[in-house]
């Protein structure tokens, strides 16, 4: 009976002369690679197949996410954000819960489509154990380019990237929480790195079984915000 790895998989292999690019793999199954190449890929959305892996949130006030082709960060298609465009404030969010229990860091990497309107996303990372949710909020304010992450005594302001408003651009970003030492880990957003370790999730009661949620939502700040797009999700597991 075989042991051990394959070797297209050893990590301490040499395959035809060359270390395995795991990277190189996963671009060419699903078209993207994660931004830094770390973690497990637990789960992952190029929003190809619709939004049933999602739960869009409904009611008055909330507008209905869609699929679209006129912007995509991977072809042929995203997901739309629409809130209430060319009238008000309104926001429109999806959300789902994964069965990871005790998870010990988890990172959730996305790409929203950048430009200067007064309108924000907003991406969450909760884990609930014991029936208490702990999570960090990542939010994109388009208008000002300002980051913040929403976290116990927060918000707090990470960092300020530059106002596209001309043509659209994606932007790619990725959130990881140590959830052992209930601590923030690192924000990329493109090739910068921003160190958490001084932040601690926020917390507060819920009914809920024990899980990890990802929610994201994207939100007209008044009659002149735009909808927001998303690309792609990526959920990892075990961040080094």
């Amino acid at each position: 009976m075989a042991r051990g790895y394959p070797d297209y998989q050893n990590p301490v292999n040499q395959v035809a002369g060359r270390l395995v690019d795991f990277s190189s793999i996963v671009t060419a199954q699903l078209g993207l690679a994660s931004i830094d190449a770390r973690g497990r890929l637990f789960w992952w959305d190029t929003f190809h197949e619709g939004l049933g892996a999602w739960i869009p949130t409904v009611g008055a006030g909330w507008f209905a996410p869609y699929i679209t082709n006129a912007h995509a960060m991977v072809q042929p298609s995203c997901c739309c954000l629409p809130g209430d465009v060319g009238v008000g404030a309104g926001s429109s969010q999806i959300f789902r819960a994964l069965q990871v229990a005790s998870p010990n860091t988890t990172g959730v990497e996305f790409s929203f489509l950048a430009k200067q309107s007064p309108s924000s996303i907003a991406v969450q990372m909760a884990m609930v154990r014991s029936l208490v949710a702990y999570y960090m909020t990542f939010t994109y304010l388009q208008d000002a380019g300002e980051v913040w992450l929403y976290a116990f005594g927060g918000p707090y302001l990470i960092a300020t990237l530059p106002v596209n408003s001309g043509n659209p651009q994606w932007t790619i970003a990725k959130l990881v929480i140590n959830w052992p030492d209930m601590l923030g880990h690192h924000l990329l957003i493109g090739l910068d790195d921003y160190p958490l370790s001084a932040y601690v999730p926020d917390s507060a009661a819920v009914t809920n079984a024990d899980c990890v949620y990802l929610t994201i939502t994207g939100s007209t700040l008044n009659n002149l915000g735009l909808a927001q797009y998303l690309g792609h999700v990526y959920f990892t597991m075990d961040e080094p």
